[in-house]
């Protein structure tokens, strides 16, 4: 009695995880086809993402190269500043 009782439980759990734990084919397709949506959606937004970034570093490039001129600009102010200094102390 004790071994039919044991014999029970495996029975069970099978028909119980043939039942409910096994997806149809439709169902994979739905999970399929909601992981490839999803996919896309990442996707886009990554691109979306990148094209911000190549933006931003344009920007930066474009602020560096201003940045740059100015330095030198002020530089060679400095230097004609200096310049008019020397030849006023001389004077």
């Amino acid at each position: 009695m004790r071994i039919a009782n044991l014999l029970k439980v495996p029975v069970l759990a099978v028909l119980a995880a043939l039942t409910f734990g096994c997806a149809s084919t439709g169902d994979m397709q739905a999970l399929k086809d909601m992981h490839a949506q999803d996919m896309q959606d990442a996707m886009a937004v990554a691109n979306e993402a990148k094209a911000s970034a190549d933006e931003a570093r344009a920007t930066a490039a474009e602020a560096l190269r201003v940045a740059n001129e100015a330095n030198q600009r002020s530089m060679a102010t400095e230097e004609k500043i200096n310049r008019m200094f020397q030849r006023s102390m001389m004077k």
